[in-house]
């Protein structure tokens, strides 16, 4: 009973308690209560059986191991805005999260995994995104200023009216990215990989990096 209380929980004592129960009234009681005793006492355990799976079934009982919290709502929810700043989310996974329009300058997330993220009119003026793996996110009218998006993985993301002015671009993959009506405007892009097709989209881009991008030297 311990060793499955602990691998199915709640859900796994019962089980074994009532499963012992019933061999118990069947093999031991047999020589101890009447043999319609000992039949009723395994019938009922089958009954308890039945609404034991049936709980499980319909999420009454947890079969999450003993000594485990469960996770709350809160715990499901976005990281809020002081843990995206503060560095605790460099190089972490955070696929498909949803900061829409928060306010996130200067915030540190070097190496994040947020692919599929949603990032709509989200501010990151300033942050540090070096080697994030954003593929497939959407970052509609983002404000990117100044922010390092060196070796980042930008392909295939929605860039549209985004905000690029002096961010640093260096070796950032942009293949497939949408980038209709971005302003990139001293930007550092050396080693980019985008298109001249893609390029023709932006509101501005810039033909060649600055001579110091000061998004690259931080």
């Amino acid at each position: 009973m311990a060793v499955l209380g602990q691998v199915w929980g709640p859900f796994g004592v019962l089980l074994a308690g009532v499963a012992i129960t019933g061999i118990l009234a069947l093999y031991v009681g047999s020589g101890v209560f009447p043999r319609i005793v000992s039949i009723a006492i395994a019938l009922t355990a089958c009954v308890v059986l039945i609404g034991i799976f049936a709980s499980y079934s319909f999420g009454l009982l947890s079969y999450r191991p003993i000594g485990t919290a469960q996770t709350s709502s809160a715990t499901n929810a976005p990281p809020n805005a002081d843990y995206l700043r503060g560095g605790s989310a460099r190089g972490t996974s955070l696929n498909a999260i949803n900061i829409d329009r928060q306010v996130l300058r200067d915030a540190q997330l070097d190496g994040v995994i947020a692919r599929g993220a949603s990032m709509d009119n989200t501010v990151l003026e300033g942050a540090k995104l070096a080697g994030a793996d954003l593929r497939g996110s959407n970052l509609h009218a983002a404000r990117l200023r100044g922010a390092d998006l060196r070796g980042a993985d930008l392909s295939g993301v929605n860039l549209t009216e985004a905000d690029l002015t002096d961010a640093c671009l260096r070796g950032a993959n942009l293949s497939g990215a949408v980038l209709e009506k971005v302003t990139a405007t001293n930007a550092a892009v050396d080693d980019v990989v985008v298109s001249e097709l893609q390029k023709r989209q932006a509101a501005s881009w810039p033909s060649s990096s600055p001579a110091s991008a000061t998004a690259c030297s931080r």
